[in-house]
């Protein structure tokens, strides 16, 4: 295998690994590996809202993880381009869990809360994957959904 399809396998890989890693952060609510998969000047639009740096992203979801909730984000496929030297975009579809945790740290399991597509803007700084700018669209939204800043369940 050359140079130049090793360096675009091992950029399609950790481009992915990086879309799965926010989802786990997310599951586990684990603020600074979150913030921490932003680049310091990241931007995450989404919506209602939009978050240009680590600290209003910070700011944010450390509201949003709550222990009262279990959220889960499963991943659908996720396709990775390379777009420049260092500089890569990642397409991807999560669908939402979102409930009241009961006894035992479980959840009552409910139809997916919201069905979301990202757009990521990913670059290489000092040789680690980041997101640049991550846009994230609300698709499908269930009528059992809580409300979330910028996202109205349906009526």
């Amino acid at each position: 295998m050359d140079d130049e399809r090793l360096e675009a396998l091992d950029m399609q890989v950790a481009c992915a690994d990086l879309v799965n890693r926010y989802a786990q952060a997310v599951n586990e609510h684990d603020v600074e590996t979150f913030v921490g998969l932003f680049a310091p000047d990241g931007v995450w639009s989404r919506p209602g809202m939009t978050m240009e740096s680590r600290a209003q992203i910070r700011a944010f979801i450390a509201q949003m993880f709550v222990p009262e909730r279990a959220v889960r984000h499963v991943n659908g496929g996720v396709t990775v381009d390379r777009v420049g030297h260092g500089e890569a975009r990642a397409r991807s579809i999560t669908c939402v869990f979102d409930a009241e945790r009961i006894s035992g740290g479980q959840a009552v399991m409910r139809a997916p809360a919201y069905l979301a597509e990202y757009d990521d803007q990913i670059v290489r700084i000092d040789g680690v994957w980041l997101i640049q700018r991550r846009t994230t669209t609300v698709t499908f939204v269930s009528p059992t959904a809580q409300a979330l800043p910028g996202i109205a369940p349906p009526r």
